[in-house]
């Protein structure tokens, strides 16, 4: 049995187009996360089952909305509250997409089943390489999936130039849904406004020779990012607590905001010392380099290089020539 992960978009529907011309017979499966009344999914749904019938596939729904805020939103927004800076697309991908969506497909169809995905990734055996399009590439949201026996990622060898090239020449462009959808699975365009519904908590805000400059509520700012508050402009937070947010003008105290090293409560992967490896800090970072240790738990991480913008919560990955061999949260 083989399902493709539909949303509709660019990358999954040429996932769909390329099995139906292997000949290869499979469902389109559209899931459901929707944590309020909107109905922007029904829009979306409805774009899937008329690409689905243009295909000639058969297309399933499925609703996880209440296992996307249990397993998802309710971390994300946990993580927020606590000053930290969580990734909840990680989430989505290692306890939803890649969990309880499989533990669905298993009782639903009985048979075992061979799942594609729109990712931009490249199987290697039982881990993940760099896709040829570098700058799309996603291994880094599939850091935390565990088992790749039964997942496929067609598009680990296309540019998406390629890909909506195809698309285009299908006539399908004006069918499919938007590319991007804000937090995984969530159509948010204003993510500062979303975060502020959840996290209501008020900050206090000091500089960095313990200025008191005011109260806000800031519960979507991560260090790196610049804040504008009562008048600051190229004002960067440089350190964030649970109740206090520490900001900096550009260029001002420099160190604070720069980081040689960072510590990772344990690793999801297996690492040799001593050895240099590269890293992403975020899915739009460069590729850096850094040394692995651990002489007891945590695990130190020492950069090369000073690497800005980094915060507690965030997902660091470790790759070895181009494979991703681990992965953890920065603490």
């Amino acid at each position: 049995m083989v399902v493709v992960l539909y949303s509709g978009g660019l990358d999954s529907t040429f996932v769909a187009f390329l099995l139906k011309k292997l000949n290869v017979g499979f469902y389109c499966v559209y899931i459901k996360v929707c944590l309020t009344t909107s109905t922007v999914w029904f829009s979306e749904y409805c774009k899937c089952e008329l690409l689905a019938a243009t295909l000639c596939c058969s297309l399933l729904f499925v609703d996880l909305s209440k296992y996307y805020c249990s397993y998802v939103f309710s971390r994300f927004r946990y993580c927020y509250a606590r000053g930290l800076t969580p990734n909840p697309d990680i989430f989505c991908n290692s306890k939803l997409k890649f969990s309880c969506f499989v533990n669905y497909c298993l009782q639903y169809f009985g048979v075992p089943v061979y799942y594609f995905s729109g990712h931009y990734a490249c199987k290697r055996t039982q881990s993940l390489a760099i896709a040829r399009d570098w700058v799309k590439d996603q291994t880094y949201f599939l850091c935390a999936v565990f088992c790749f026996c039964n997942l496929f990622f067609l598009l680990g060898n296309f540019f998406k130039y390629e890909v909506r090239f195809f698309i285009i020449f299908l006539c399908l462009l004006a069918c499919v849904n938007a590319t991007s959808r804000g937090v995984c699975f969530l159509g948010i365009n204003n993510f500062a406004s979303f975060v502020a519904r959840y996290c209501t908590r008020r900050y206090i805000i000091y500089n960095t020779i313990g200025k008191f400059l005011g109260y806000a509520r800031a519960g979507y700012l991560t260090v790196g990012q610049r804040f504008t508050y009562c008048g600051l402009k190229d004002t960067y937070v440089v350190r964030k607590c649970p109740v206090t947010i520490t900001v900096a003008k550009r260029n001002s105290n420099r160190t604070l905001t720069y980081h040689v090293s960072v510590l990772l409560r344990s690793l999801l992967g297996t690492i040799v010392f001593p050895k240099v490896y590269y890293c992403k800090v975020n899915s739009c970072s460069w590729f850096f380099k850094c040394f692995v240790w651990c002489v007891s738990l945590p695990y130190f991480v020492h950069f090369v290089y000073p690497v800005r913008v980094l915060a507690k919560g965030q997902f660091l990955v470790i790759y070895d020539a181009g494979l991703i061999i681990a992965g953890m949260e920065i603490i």
